[in-house]
């Protein structure tokens, strides 16, 4: 118990010999948690949004007027059997002439005196094929098929949101790296400093007897410390900032109690890394 002990002094009086590098760390630590859980929190709820763009996002059919009753029930079970289809919903031509009625009024049937509009199929894809790719593929073959006059689809929106989409998660995760080195960095040379200042006293230890074992864990205790508390308010700032935003967003999607537990574990393991570079640096035993 009293080498536990002292191992956690030791650990914690590093913050006292080496005050300004210590600060420096933990605020770069904040700074990297920060800006990497905003980043994260914007693409979660980004995805959230473009889910749900993607679930109203709809393959329009039209069918050949010349077509008769039983030869549409046959071309819908012809799209019905495609990989991707979750649903389909027939509008008939006399349906389609009621949404028109009811989205300009009923002079629009009394000027153009017959209905013009065509049957059509409204068709819902399975999330895994909501991808400008597998639209544009599930498009073609359904425009192979006889009776199919026209597919309408917002080939433009889906393209925008995959382009984008793949764009900002690379961004992102070279933010992420960036800032995960400056981290590692500023812990490596707090470290240095702490090992540096107390060389006189680790020469006396290595005389009397203590194992390298001893020596370096309070090292590793105080990267593990400064990473977990620059952490713990970087997590707190976050939460702060979610609130804030959930004031004037409801649907703000904030980190999962699992995805803090990983944040924490994360920067605590890059603190332990840190310590860990400098003793194999600068302390030779």
């Amino acid at each position: 118990m009293q080498k536990l002990f002292y191992i956690l002094r030791e650990g914690l009086s590093g913050f006292r010999r080496a005050k300004l590098s210590s600060t420096l760390s933990i605020f770069t630590i904040i700074i990297a948690v920060v800006i990497t859980g905003s980043f994260y929190l914007i693409s979660k709820n980004l995805h959230q949004l473009i889910f749900s763009l993607k679930q109203r996002l709809e393959i329009e059919v039209f069918i050949d007027n010349s077509f008769e009753n039983s030869q549409i029930d046959n071309l819908k079970s012809k799209i019905l059997v495609l990989p991707g289809i979750e649903k389909i919903h027939y509008i008939s031509r006399e349906q389609a002439a009621k949404i028109l009625q009811q989205q300009f009024g009923e002079e629009i049937l009394a000027v153009l005196k017959e209905n013009p509009l065509p049957a059509s199929f409204q068709i819902k894809i399975k999330p895994e094929y909501q991808s400008a790719k597998a639209a544009l593929k599930l498009v073609s073959q359904i425009n192979a098929f006889d009776g199919v006059d026209e597919v309408v689809y917002r080939k433009d929106i889906l393209q925008f949101l995959d382009k984008y989409l793949h764009w900002f998660i690379i961004a992102l995760f070279g933010i992420g790296l960036l800032l995960l080195f400056g981290s590692l960095f500023f812990i490596y040379n707090t470290i240095r400093l702490i090992i540096s200042a107390r060389w006189e006293i680790i020469e006396a230890m290595k005389l009397v007897g203590a194992t390298p074992r001893f020596i370096r864990f309070p090292f590793i205790i105080e990267g593990f410390l400064q990473a977990f508390l620059g952490t713990f308010i970087a997590i707190g700032i976050l939460y702060l900032f979610s609130y804030l935003i959930k004031q004037q967003l409801n649907h703000f999607l904030f980190l999962s109690p699992r995805e803090i537990w990983v944040c924490i574990l994360s920067g605590s393991l890059v603190g332990i890394l840190g310590s860990q570079i400098a003793i194999k640096r600068f302390l030779k035993y």
